[in-house]
């Protein structure tokens, strides 16, 4: 498993080169299922569940990844949005037949289209690696990893995002979207936010501080997943544990119990 590997000197040698991270990138996608879950956080959902009749909102879902993990715990119905149209065209390959309804767009409280930027090798590019910036993916992958951004060839496409509206009832709401989980965050309507029990959100210093607002307003508390345990934290804890990790962090929003 991936989670095996992180902060290793294993990982150290596949960021220290394109080359490598293109590869472990394509290794990924080809052997996916094998390598779940990716991050030791994910295995919250193995102690976490759900109504039968309430849906999963897996936004950002790359090539698959996350609903083959949330498909290893749950039979419920996943709504799966992923804008990037070659990302897509796996995910629609792997989730044929498999109680999932696919968006090709992205989410957005204001944006209906937008650019996104991958870093390229040899023309190709690095899917795991997007965001609607240049300038903070440059300083992503100069913060995590030891590749200099300045030698990299950056692409770009149009993609569509648009705020969504869910009738059905959700249990659980999972977002990775490079640093943009606020904005998605404003354009789900709030009958989600009242049904959820969890939003599984990946930390992002630029933005996480108004994502915490956001939904302890909504009655959700935050959490990490450590030592196999739910540990309730405030913002400051996250600050020092997600500087401490040097690798992506996924902080845990449980709705307060009545």
């Amino acid at each position: 498993m991936i989670k095996l590997i992180r902060n290793s000197l294993i990982e150290k040698i596949i960021k220290s080169n394109i080359f490598f991270l293109y590869y472990s990138n394509h290794f990924i996608r080809v052997f996916r299922y094998f390598l779940l879950p990716y991050e030791n956080d994910w295995n919250v959902f193995k102690k976490f569940k759900i109504k039968k009749n309430q849906i999963i909102l897996d936004i950002g879902s790359h090539w698959g990844e996350s609903f083959f993990t949330f498909r290893k715990y749950y039979t419920n119905k996943i709504y799966c949005f992923e804008p990037d149209k070659d990302s897509f065209y796996y995910l629609k390959r792997i989730t044929k037949n498999s109680n999932v309804k696919l968006f090709n767009f992205g989410i957005s409280g204001n944006i209906k289209k937008q650019k996104l930027y991958f870093p390229t090798f040899r023309g190709k590019k690095l899917t795991l690696w997007g965001s609607r910036s240049e300038m903070l993916l440059k300083k992503r992958l100069k913060e995590f990893t030891s590749i200099n951004p300045n030698k990299i060839k950056f692409i770009s496409n149009m993609y569509n995002f648009k705020k969504i509206y869910i009738s059905r009832e959700v249990g659980i709401i999972k977002i990775d979207v490079e640093g943009y989980e606020y904005d998605v965050l404003k354009g789900i309507n709030q009958n989600c936010f009242r049904s959820a029990k969890l939003i599984f959100l990946e930390f992002n210093k630029n933005n996480y501080e108004s994502c915490e607002k956001f939904l302890k307003k909504r009655d959700f508390d935050s959490h990490i997943f450590i030592k196999n345990k739910l540990k309730r934290v405030n913002f400051n804890y996250i600050k020092k544990f997600t500087q401490l990790k040097k690798t992506s962090s996924n902080i845990i929003f449980l709705k307060k119990k009545k």
